[in-house]
């Protein structure tokens, strides 16, 4: 029988469970990039790989895999996707963060905050239509991630001012 509450087994089972991790993570670029692939042609099968739903398991609801890309490819690639694509990605984003699925998606709502400037600053190069439609999406999926102070601040500051202009 082994004994789980000796020093021993903690720290295998520690090393274990941070060499696990780091095989885990070291598989999100490639795993981002095939989410990317894929998006344009099956977006509602990226959709259930990537958010909590009722029809099947979402391997990747809790891991932060977007982080691999840099923001700027993740925009280059919505950019050259037709309409409904662009949007199908930033719904994507924000029902992948809605719920706040307590610690496990942090260091990717950064990258999506990120992602939201990047996209902010093409707006200007968009051409009118697009540029309204996406400034739609970005507020109704990206803008409304933002934590509440951050929001607070942004009702109150310039910044507003340079993303309606």
């Amino acid at each position: 029988m082994i004994d789980d509450t000796t020093p021993e087994y903690r720290t295998l089972a520690n090393a274990y469970g941070e060499a696990s991790n780091r095989v885990r993570r070291s598989k999100y670029l490639s795993i981002a990039h095939e989410l990317m692939r894929r998006l344009p042609d099956e977006p509602d099968d990226v959709l259930l790989d990537m958010v909590i739903n009722n029809v099947r398991s979402a391997p990747y609801f809790d891991q932060p895999v977007m982080t691999a890309l840099p923001p700027e490819y993740f925009v280059e690639c919505v950019l050259s996707w037709p309409p409904k694509i662009q949007s199908q990605a930033l719904e994507i984003l924000h029902g992948r963060h809605e719920l706040r699925h307590g610690d496990m998606l942090t260091s990717e709502r950064a990258w999506v905050t990120r992602v939201e400037k990047v996209l902010i600053a093409a707006l200007p190069k968009q051409r009118p239509m697009s540029r309204e439609r996406l400034r739609a999406a970005i507020a109704r999926n990206l803008t409304s991630l933002r934590p509440e102070t951050e929001l607070n601040e942004l009702a109150n500051g310039p910044e507003l001012e340079e993303q309606n202009s």
